[in-house]
């Protein structure tokens, strides 16, 4: 997950840490989960869906009463919203670039450009040159009123919270003014009503063809989830020993215009948010995102936290993980996403994921560290009936090596003084059966 921040220092000073995503979309986990499925409305209604849902279309009849969509799944811990707030920064961007790695959206920024009144377009295009388009989609990732320009543009001329003004106050007044015209405090007034002309001018034209994509992405993805023959949630407490505590939620939303080669990470009232391409499957990064929170400390005890500081003072380690410094905490924050991404792509490779392979995932890796890690999880990893244990483990036994006069990290294995045997639903299948039994057998202590 790499930040995106041009060179600029108006959009290279805000803190990214965590926020915006390298997608690390795992390939369509079709033959994997299952999923209970309530779809809700914002009136809190409940209609439990038996059958599968008829694509979504734009006279579904929330549009009606401006309703949002929301589909919950995987016990709840799951929604996914086909929604209009965070589209509208997004297309800036495709608006800009769209001759240079947007090509499918050529003729939609042709026909816009045409449309958008000149000082309108000539602001689109200042905008997203001066500001990242995920620090303009932070501003309204609280939002959850109806799914408007009138809806979203009254959020944010109100910016009843601050969340604008104290964005735009960390930038400067003088580099503010510079970029809008207004100082910190007008600032969500200004893009208020630059989104207003935006959206009369060019955007609301299009629209409703992008709400119809991103709408059926979001029905064909909760179909999905409901072929998957079992639980994200009981299929990681499962093969990690732990228990998810509290209300953890991930909200997933389609985008149309999101950039080929990456996903975007907010925060929606305290729950994870992703930002999607459609065309992608989100199953994969659930399974990701889920795995953090039901992490959630631990680098909490005291073993821990020697091996990790440990670990933060080595200058080889600092310098493996340097394109992700800026977005996570180091030495923790950048560690746990190295043990979730590379944990999570095992786990995938574990469940069957379709032609998802060892090989496959290893090519997924952030550098020497996590290759390293890798060695650890695929030869002891089911030797341990908590992750915890394994962590710990891996930790101690990558070690700082020299190959071929090159610098790097290796794990040092250690072979058991016995064989161990493996918690059930998490070990592996004995060497003696076919790959078809142990599949079978696999699938089979985890309920399918």
């Amino acid at each position: 997950m790499i930040g995106l921040c041009g060179s600029d220092s108006f959009s290279a000073s805000l803190d990214l840490r965590g926020r915006i995503c390298e997608e690390h979309v795992i390939e369509p986990m079709k033959t994997i989960f299952q999923a209970c499925l309530v779809v809700l409305t914002a009136s809190g209604q409940q209609t439990t869906a038996a059958a599968p849902l008829p694509p979504a279309s734009p006279n579904t009849p929330n549009r009606a009463t401006n309703q949002p969509i929301v589909y919950s799944i995987c016990d709840g811990r799951v929604e996914i919203k086909p929604r209009l707030k965070f589209e509208l920064f997004l297309s800036l961007h495709v608006l800009r670039t769209a001759e240079d790695h947007h090509q499918l959206f050529i003729p939609w920024a042709e026909r816009m450009r045409a449309s958008l009144a000149p000082e309108t377009l000539r602001q689109a295009t200042n905008l997203n040159a001066l500001v990242h388009e995920w620090q303009l989609c932070s501003l309204v990732q609280d939002y959850d009123g109806p799914d408007t320009i009138e809806g979203i543009t009254n959020y944010l001329a109100r910016d009843a919270k601050k969340t604008t003004a104290r964005w735009a106050g960390q930038q400067g007044r003088g580099r503010c003014r510079q970029v809008f015209g207004v100082g910190p405090d007008q600032v969500g007034a200004w893009l208020a009503g630059f989104l207003s002309r935006y959206y009369a001018e060019g955007f609301g034209k299009e629209w409703p063809e992008q709400r119809r994509l991103i709408e059926q992405q979001a029905a064909a993805d909760v179909r999905t989830f409901e072929r998957l023959p079992f639980s994200i949630t009981e299929f990681l407490e499962k093969h990690t020993g732990r228990k998810f505590q509290g209300p953890t939620r991930i909200i997933f939303y389609p985008s149309s215009f999101s950039r080929p080669q990456h996903a975007y990470g907010f925060s929606e009232q305290d729950n994870k948010v992703v930002v999607y391409k459609v065309g992608d499957s989100p199953v994969g990064t659930a399974l990701h995102e889920l795995l953090h929170p039901l992490l959630r400390g631990w680098n909490g005890q005291n073993r821990m936290r020697k091996v990790v500081a440990d670990l933060g003072r080595e200058p080889l380690f600092k310098a493996d993980v340097s394109k992700i410094r800026g977005s996570y905490g180091y030495p923790d924050g950048c560690l746990e996403e190295l043990l979730v991404h590379s944990i999570s792509n095992y786990l995938c490779v574990k469940a069957g994921a379709g032609s998802y392979s060892e090989a496959k995932a290893r090519r997924q890796t952030y550098g020497a560290y996590e290759n390293a890690l890798y060695d650890a999880i695929f030869d002891r990893y089911d030797s341990f009936p908590v992750i915890d244990d394994f962590i710990y483990y891996a930790l101690t036994h990558i070690r700082k090596t020299a190959d071929s006069g090159k610098r790097q990290f290796s794990y040092q294995r250690e072979a058991p003084a016995q064989p161990e045997k493996a918690l059930p639903g998490r070990g592996q299948s004995d060497a003696s059966e076919s790959p078809e039994s142990a599949r079978s057998a696999m699938l089979g202590r985890a309920g399918v």
